[in-house]
């Protein structure tokens, strides 16, 4: 219980940072995804083992798939997809 509480702070303050880190460099724009992606992988299972892997981790992966998903919906700008980019996604 100890290590899932853990693996939920640190998860979490990887989370909270990545914006921070967006916030910082004001030069060069990066999404907030790249960070959190990034980091996702630094600290998981295969590369530094912060964040081992379980069923509710494999959960919240899941749920922030979804998640990431849903707020590239809120994205799209529809009033740009109107005549030929529409023609050729379809």
């Amino acid at each position: 219980m100890q290590n899932l509480l853990l693996s939920i702070v640190v998860v979490t303050g990887v989370a909270m940072l990545a914006p921070v880190l967006v916030e910082i460099n004001r030069w060069f724009r990066l999404p907030v995804i790249l960070f959190e992606l990034g980091f996702g992988m630094l600290i998981g299972p295969h590369t530094l083992n912060l964040v081992p892997g379980g069923a509710i981790m494999e959960f919240f992966s899941d749920f922030g798939l979804a998640f990431l998903f849903f707020m590239a919906g809120f994205e799209i700008d529809f009033s740009r997809l109107r005549g030929r980019p529409l023609t050729l996604a379809g």
